[in-house]
């Protein structure tokens, strides 16, 4: 058949498609152009942030300008989890009440001062030490306030009996409940074998300001109430102090030893160790050794008389 013939198909105009074909292309390769271009851009704006951020030090990145999640803990961004404070507000860290005003410091260390007197005598003339020295070679016998420097001095040891003074007060309005009074035994032996040096004599007696005895010959001293002096527990504060006067004794022992204050203040608890600068208190018997005595207005040191 001849193309003329009307039974034969005639051919499509193909121009039409090939402009839309081509107008097609075009509009994707722009868009794809922008997208690329884009990318680059963005590329290259990180890039110059980091760097600058080196130079500068560290950025805050788009994500960590961002609240965080609730989270246990901490988070990665370093700020505190939102958890709830303990006055119910949330996001407010503990310690810091709502109104932003800074709490008060839990009250550390122990809640009271102390002062120890570790040879309070109960009179001028009534105390004794063993001394590991003959008489010419030791001291005029001290007055009581001098008495630790003189021990020091001589290295000696209180005689058959110690009276340790202890004043506890309290730091500000906190008010301390005293629980108990131990008393702690670090060795025991044999009584030293020196001589025994007195204080004084002729000075009339003292009125006994014993307020707790402690026999050091038994296995397990204890600090007991002297006769009219109620027990633990005690109360103090910075305006009611307690003083306690404990007298210790040996008739057969040398004893090292050292007293222990339970106290308790609000939801705090603790153990004060009271001693002789930071060592044990020491107390021997003198039974059987030789004795001296510094009587009034004497020069030296004479046998003591018994009597």
């Amino acid at each position: 058949e001849t193309p003329d013939s009307p039974s034969a198909p005639r051919p499509r105009p193909r121009r039409r498609l090939i402009l839309a074909a081509t107008a097609g292309v075009i509009a994707v390769a722009a868009i794809a152009a922008l997208l690329v271009g884009r990318l680059v851009d963005d590329g290259a704006g990180a890039g110059a942030g980091q760097a600058a951020g080196a130079a500068r030090g560290p950025v805050a990145s788009p994500e960590a300008a961002e609240s965080p999640s609730p989270s246990p803990s901490g988070s990665a961004s370093g700020k505190p989890s939102a958890s709830p404070s303990p006055s119910g507000t949330p996001g407010a860290s503990p310690g810091s009440p709502a109104d932003g005003k800074p709490a008060a410091p839990a009250p550390t260390g122990v809640p009271f001062h102390a002062s120890v007197r570790a040879h309070a005598w109960e009179n001028q003339c009534s105390q004794r030490y063993l001394v590991d020295r003959e008489p010419d070679a030791v001291r005029p016998p001290p007055v009581e306030q001098d008495a630790p420097a003189w021990v020091a001095a001589m290295g000696a040891v209180s005689a058959d009996e110690q009276v340790v003074e202890v004043t506890l007060q309290g730091k500000g309005s906190e008010t301390v409940v005293l629980q108990a009074l131990h008393v702690r035994v670090v060795r025991t032996g044999e009584p030293l074998p020196w001589t025994d040096y007195g204080t004084g004599v002729g000075c009339g007696g003292g009125v006994a300001l014993r307020t707790f005895d402690v026999d050091l010959d038994q296995g397990s001293p204890a600090a007991r109430a002297a006769e009219g002096q109620r027990p633990f527990p005690y109360k103090i504060s910075e305006s009611d102090p307690e003083m306690f006067r404990v007298t210790a004794h040996t008739g057969g022992r040398d004893v090292s030893w050292y007293l222990e204050v339970e106290w308790s203040s609000g939801e705090r608890q603790g153990v004060f160790r009271v001693d002789d600068r930071g060592r044990p208190f020491r107390t021997s018997a003198s039974a059987g050794r030789p004795a001296y005595d510094y009587p009034p207005g004497a020069s030296e040191w004479s046998e003591h008389q018994p009597g």
